[in-house]
C-alpha cells in the first residue's frame, strides 16, 4: 500500500499535482472549439501557428515538457499512453507537411519528456528533503530550464532531449518504452502511489 498523502513528504506534493491532473486534465472529454460550424481540434490551432510562423518569417522552435517521470506513470495508469505517442507523431507530422507546403526546413522539436537522470529524480520521503530538478511532477526548477535552455540552443548535451524525426520516431518510442520498465523497477514505491490515485479517483 502506497503512503498516505500526510506521511509522503515531498510526495505530498506530487501527489496533490497528480490528482489535479487526472480531475482536470486526463479524465476531462476530448472538447473541441467550435467557430462558424467547423470544428477546431488542437492540432489545427498548432498547424496555424506553424503557418503563421512561415507567413511572418519567424523561426520557431518547440519542446515537449520534462515532466517528472511520475507524471509519464500517471498517464500509463489511465490507460492514454497510446494517445501520448500518437500526439507526439502528429505534431511531428504538422511541422512536416507545413514546411513542405512553404518549400522551408521544418521547426525543430525537441522532446525532453523522455527517462533520464532528470526525471527520474528520487521523491523523498521526509518533508525535509529537498529536491534538485522538481517542485511536483511537472514543474521543475529554474536549474533543469536552464539546462533544456542550453541544449536547444547549443546542442543536445547530457543524453537529455531528443529532436524528433520521422526516420527514428518508433526506435525514439520505444526507448522511451523501456526508460519506463526500468524506472519502475528502481521506484516500486512511486509506481504504487500513482496505482493507488488512479483507483482512489477512478
Amino acid at each position: 500500500m502506497g503512503l498516505r498523502q500526510k506521511d509522503m513528504g515531498r510526495g505530498g506534493s506530487f501527489s496533490n499535482s497528480e490528482e489535479l491532473y487526472i480531475r482536470r486534465v486526463y479524465t476531462v472529454p476530448d472538447f473541441t472549439f467550435k467557430s462558424f460550424k467547423k470544428e477546431f481540434t488542437t492540432f489545427d490551432y498548432f498547424r496555424k501557428i506553424v503557418q503563421l510562423a512561415y507567413d511572418e518569417g519567424i523561426v520557431v522552435n518547440f519542446f515537449i515538457s520534462p515532466s517528472h517521470a511520475r507524471q509519464w506513470e500517471l498517464i500509463k495508469q489511465l490507460r492514454l499512453w497510446d494517445k501520448w505517442e500518437y500526439w507526439k507523431r502528429e505534431i511531428l507530422a504538422i511541422t512536416e507537411q507545413e514546411s513542405r507546403a512553404y518549400q522551408k526546413s521544418p521547426f525543430l522539436i525537441y522532446d525532453f519528456s523522455t527517462y533520464n537522470q532528470y526525471s527520474t529524480e528520487a521523491v523523498p520521503r521526509t518533508a525535509d528533503t529537498s529536491m534538485t530538478w522538481y517542485a511536483d511532477s511537472s514543474h521543475y526548477s529554474q536549474a533543469l530550464g536552464d539546462i533544456i535552455f542550453n541544449n536547444m540552443t547549443n546542442g543536445v548535451e547530457n543524453n537529455f532531449g531528443e529532436i524528433l524525426k520521422a526516420e527514428t520516431m518508433d526506435a525514439h518510442l520505444k526507448a522511451i518504452r523501456q526508460g519506463r520498465k526500468q524506472y519502475i523497477l528502481e521506484h516500486p514505491q512511486d509506481a504504487e502511489d500513482i496505482i493507488g490515485l488512479v483507483a482512489a479517483r477512478l
